[in-house]
C-alpha cells in the first residue's frame, strides 16, 4: 500500500474510482506523465525505504501539498499556483478510516458515521418526517448524486459533516437536495468540496437555516447533461422563514471550480441571506457562457404565481472577484432591500488574466415589483470589457423612500458608494479576506466543522 503521506489513495488516478482531470491531463501530457510514473512509485513504496521524488516538473504548490503530507491532494491540486487566501483544510478521514455503505434512514435520530457511495445512490438518503440529525463525513468518487439525499416531508439537520467528491466538472453532484415538501433543513458548521451545493425546491412552509458553511470550489456542468452547481440554490417555494448567514464561499481557479449563480433565489420568498463571504466565480477554462450571479434574486419566466421574490433581505455580504447581486422581480417581487454589501472585482482572474465571462452591472434592480432599494452598498466593479460599472445600472423605476414618497433612480444610486476605480485591484480584493476574518472574529463566529467525539 501506499505511503498515505505522500499520496493518498483514493486520489491516486485509476485507484479506488479517481482520475486526474482530463483537461488537465490534455493540456499537460508530459508532467500528466511524470505524475503518473510517480503515482506507480507511491503505489509500490514500502515503509522503511526512501520516498519518490515529486516530478520536477510539479508547481510549488503541488509540491508543497505533497510534502506537507495533506491527506486529501486532488490531481486537480497539481498544475495550478493558489496566491489567494487558503482553501482551508482537506476534510479529514474518519478516526476509524472505515467506510460505511449507502444508507436509507427510516425513522428518526442522530445518526453520526462515514458514509461511502461509488454509484448512484446518495451517501445517505433520509426517507422520514420524524427529526433526523446527520453528523460525519459523506463522500461519493465516482458519480454525478447527491451525497444527503431528502425524500418527502423531511426534518433534517446536517450539522459538523465534511462532505466531499473526487474530481471535478463532470462528475459532482449536490452536497443536499431535497424536492417536494420538507418540513425543516437546517445545514450548518459544515465542509464541502468539489459539489453542487445545496439544492432545496417546492417545499412550501418549510423553515430553512442555512449557516456558518464553508464550501470550496463549486461545480457545473455546461454541456449534455446541463447540470448546475451553486452553492445554495433555493427554487419555487414560500417558506415559513429562509436565512443562509455566515457561510465561507471559495472558488478557485485555473481548473477547479465552475460555480452559476453561487446564491440563487429562484422563485422563493422572505429569505433573509446576510453576513456571507463569496470569493470567486469564472468558467472552468474561461469561457464565455451561463449565468453567473453571485448572489442572484430571480422572478423571470416560469412558474409565476403564486410564488415570487418578495420580502427578501441581502445584506452585509461580501462578493469578492465575482458578479455582484442581481434582481429581477419581474412578475412579482416587493420589498427588497439589497443593504450594505460589499462588491470587489478587478476582471482578472488569479493568474492576471482576463475573464471572458461577466459584463453589466454588479448591482441591479430591474423593473418590476414595487418598494424594492439598494442602500449604503459598496461597490468597486469592472466587468470583462474593462468598463467601470456604478449604479447607474439600478433600473427599476418604482423606488419609495419608506413612507411613501416615489423618488427616482439617481436618488437611489446616491444612497451608495463607488469605490474608485484606480482602487479596484488585487489588492482591494484580498483586502476583503481579510475584512471578512476579522469580521468573524469581531462577531464570535467560527465557520465549518466543530471538534468531532
Amino acid at each position: 500500500m501506499a505511503d498515505q503521506t505522500i499520496f493518498p489513495l483514493e486520489f491516486v488516478p485509476n485507484i479506488e474510482g479517481a482520475q486526474y482531470h482530463p483537461r488537465w491531463v490534455k493540456a499537460n501530457p508530459v508532467e500528466a506523465a511524470k505524475w503518473a510514473a510517480y503515482r506507480d512509485a507511491a503505489k509500490a513504496h514500502k515503509k522503511g525505504t526512501p520516498k519518490p521524488s515529486v516530478p520536477a516538473m510539479a508547481t510549488k504548490y503541488g509540491k508543497a501539498l505533497v510534502a506537507a503530507g495533506k491527506l486529501h491532494v486532488s490531481v486537480t491540486d497539481i498544475g495550478a499556483d493558489w496566491t489567494l487566501p487558503p482553501s482551508g483544510i482537506r476534510p479529514p478521514l474518519p478516526p476509524s478510516g472505515i467506510w460505511r455503505t449507502p444508507q436509507t434512514i427510516t425513522s428518526g435520530g442522530i445518526y453520526d458515521n462515514a458514509w461511502e457511495s461509488t454509484t448512484s445512490t446518495p451517501c445517505i438518503t433520509v426517507n422520514t418526517t420524524q427529526p433526523v440529525t446527520i453528523r460525519g463525513w459523506v463522500r461519493n468518487l465516482s458519480v454525478d448524486t447527491p451525497l444527503i439525499q431528502g425524500v418527502g416531508a423531511v426534518n433534517v439537520t446536517v450539522e459538523d459533516v465534511y462532505g466531499y467528491q473526487s474530481a471535478p466538472y463532470t462528475v459532482s453532484g449536490r452536497f443536499f437536495a431535497t424536492e417536494g415538501g420538507a418540513q425543516s433543513v437546517t445545514i450548518q458548521r459544515c465542509y464541502f468540496e468539489n459539489s453542487r451545493g445545496i439544492d432545496i425546491a417546492t417545499s412550501d412552509g418549510v423553515n430553512i437555516i442555512i449557516t456558518r458553511n464553508q464550501c470550496r470550489n463549486i461545480q457545473s456542468h455546461d454541456q449534455s447533461p446541463f447540470l448546475v452547481g451553486n452553492f445554495v440554490q433555493l427554487r419555487v417555494m414560500a417558506p415559513t422563514s429562509c436565512v443562509v448567514s455566515w457561510n465561507e464561499i471559495i472558488n478557485e481557479y485555473p481548473g477547479k471550480s465552475e460555480p452559476h449563480d453561487t446564491i440563487s433565489i429562484y422563485y422563493t420568498s422572505g429569505v433573509q441571506c446576510v453576513d456571507n463571504f463569496l470569493r470567486g466565480q469564472w468558467r472552468f477554462n474561461n469561457e464565455l457562457g451561463s449565468s453567473q450571479g453571485g448572489i442572484t434574486i430571480d422572478a423571470t419566466g416560469s412558474p409565476g404565481s403564486p410564488y415570487n421574490v418578495s420580502n427578501t433581505y441581502i445584506a452585509r455580504n461580501q462578493v469578492v472577484d465575482g458578479y455582484g447581486i442581481v434582481t429581477f422581480p419581474t412578475t412579482g417581487g416587493s420589498n427588497i432591500l439589497l443593504e450594505n454589501n460589499r462588491i470587489v472585482s478587478d476582471r482578472f482572474l488569479p493568474d492576471g488574466t482576463a475573464k471572458a465571462n461577466g459584463a453589466g452591472s454588479p448591482l441591479t434592480i430591474r423593473p418590476g415589483g414595487t418598494n424594492n432599494h439598494a442602500h449604503g452598498n459598496i461597490v468597486g466593479f469592472i466587468d470583462r470589457d474593462n468598463t467601470y460599472i456604478t449604479a447607474s445600472f439600478i433600473l427599476n423605476n418604482n423606488y419609495f423612500d419608506g413612507v411613501g414618497a416615489p423618488h427616482t433612480a439617481a436618488q437611489e444610486v446616491a444612497l451608495n458608494t463607488f469605490m474608485p476605480q484606480a482602487s479596484i485591484n488585487q489588492a482591494a480584493e484580498d483586502a476583503e479576506w481579510t475584512f471578512w476574518q476579522n469580521k468573524l472574529v469581531a462577531n464570535g463566529i467560527t465557520v465549518g466543522p466543530g471538534p468531532m467525539s
